[in-house]
């Protein structure tokens, strides 16, 4: 599905690991770093399940910037 639309550019920071592991995770899945965040904001926006996923991990810790 190609979406026709205006794009924004933005700069986000990412954790440095997350980032090499994600590199590595998404050879395997033919994924790059801009479909995950497109298909991720996507999902946020219109899946409810996804959305409060997100917003109560706990994983990470936070930073300076606030992951």
């Amino acid at each position: 599905m190609a979406i026709k639309t205006d794009i924004k550019l933005t700069s986000v920071k990412i954790v440095k690991d997350l980032y090499n592991d994600f590199k590595h995770v998404s050879l395997d899945d033919n994924i790059n770093l801009q479909q995950l965040v497109n298909r991720c904001v996507t999902l946020y926006i219109k899946d409810e399940g996804f959305r409060d996923k997100i917003n109560n991990y706990v994983e990470l810790k936070e930073s300076g910037s606030s992951f």
